[in-house]
């Protein structure tokens, strides 16, 4: 997942991002207190629905992300930006 957010950024920008446009073009987390930047917007996250090349790899880690965040609310843990995990997009 991250190679292929690693190339779209860089698609995008035309070059090689800094850390700068790294985190303004990312969701941001708070995960155990520390800051974690996942590059991508609603549509990088959706491209599960329409790759038809190697869609697969980006789906699997899609779904991986999505039971982390079920496994976490299971857990009593909250996923909202009031509880331990933050999410901030863009």
């Amino acid at each position: 997942m991250n190679y292929a957010t690693e190339r779209w950024i860089e698609g995008g920008l035309r070059r090689k991002p800094t850390d700068d446009e790294r985190r303004k073009h990312s969701y941001e987390f708070e995960i155990d207190g520390k800051t974690k930047y996942w590059i991508g917007d609603a549509n990088v996250y959706a491209w599960h629905r329409f790759q038809h090349m190697h869609g697969d790899t980006v789906e699997c880690a899609l779904m991986a992300l999505e039971k982390w965040f079920y496994d976490e609310i299971e857990k009593g843990n909250s996923i909202t930006q009031s509880g331990t995990v933050h999410l901030r997009p863009w």
